[in-house]
């Protein structure tokens, strides 16, 4: 699983990865309709019909709280950096980058021991190294 992932980087064809991509595409698309309102130095107000949030680019926060979450740009602060004209990747946690999936995969990780691990059986009981059984655990409805 990690030679495929560190595999599959080599192949990305921006900064990021592809599912990354399309979240930070899914977000400038939908700032479009938001309006942006300078506010103190690198503080914008954003509005969104009659409700405002405030982003500030200096702390990457906006009061949706999304940007700290995730942090990836939600839509409120896509419309600021687009009102800004700077990059979006910008913007983005180091953690997301290419460079830096590569730093984190290249490493090595060492086998975690199998000895003793329980096992699934075919009617989805585990038995464990000493070959007790445990029956399958059912939902209750």
């Amino acid at each position: 699983m990690l030679d495929n992932h560190i595999h599959g980087t080599k192949k990305w064809k921006n900064v990021v990865g592809q599912k990354t991509e399309e979240k930070l595409t899914s977000n400038i698309m939908r700032s479009g309709s938001i309006s942006v309102m300078p506010y103190l130095g690198r503080t914008f107000k954003v509005f969104i019909g009659e409700v405002y949030l405030v982003v500030d680019m200096q702390q990457r926060t906006c009061s949706c709280v999304r940007w700290k979450m995730s942090e990836l740009p939600c839509a409120h602060v896509g419309a600021v950096i687009r009102t800004m004209r700077h990059e979006v990747y910008e913007y983005i946690s180091p953690c997301f980058n290419v460079s830096t999936q590569h730093l984190i995969y290249l490493s090595q990780f060492q086998p975690l021991p199998m000895h003793n691990m329980a096992k699934v059986c075919e009617d989805e009981s585990l038995q464990d190294g000493a070959d007790n059984l445990f029956p399958a655990l059912q939902p209750h409805m």
